[in-house]
């Protein structure tokens, strides 16, 4: 089941219509999808940043990543086919609830999920201590070294490897 989008929560609270709308309701919905409307990086953004660490940028300290699996098959109902990399495309970061669960070594405690939370929190890190490599990557003008660093902000919140 996918989520309502910040458009059908607003119409829900009434926007659009002659009833009165309760502000505290407002700010509750617009706090619920803050991590989607706040993301300085496109679906694409995140698509190239992904890809780029999972295919050499941070394969040396990451084991496993895998979609979980109502993910993968939206991925296949949109794109017409299953990719086994199906990280690279955009479309799967403009989804509602999207994760990616990245395990450092086999064992649960060094599990981690990939989400739109982690993307913010870990690009606002990257912007305050990282502001060169911030640069670089809106510039997109990076290498997997930068896209490495970003993500272990997003999921470690700090450069723990490399």
């Amino acid at each position: 089941m996918m989520a309502n989008s910040l458009l059908d929560d607003l119409k829900a609270l009434g926007f659009g219509t002659d009833q009165p709308i309760n502000g505290a309701d407002v700010v509750d919905v617009i706090n619920k999808h803050w991590a989607t409307l706040s993301s300085p990086l496109k679906p694409q953004d995140i698509a190239d940043l992904v890809t780029t660490c999972f295919e050499g940028g941070s394969s040396y300290w990451i084991d496993t990543f895998n979609m979980t699996p109502d993910l993968r098959a939206g991925v296949r109902a949109a794109l017409g086919k299953d990719f086994t990399n199906s990280y690279c495309h955009g479309w799967l970061y403009e989804q509602p609830g999207w994760k990616i669960h990245i395990t450092i070594d086999e064992e649960d405690d060094n599990a981690f999920d990939l989400n739109a939370d982690a993307v913010l929190k870990g690009t606002q890190l990257l912007q305050e201590k990282y502001p060169k490599v911030w640069a670089e990557i809106i510039s997109e003008d990076y290498d997997a070294g930068d896209a490495d660093l970003w993500l272990q902000l997003c999921i470690l919140g700090e450069v723990v490897y490399g």
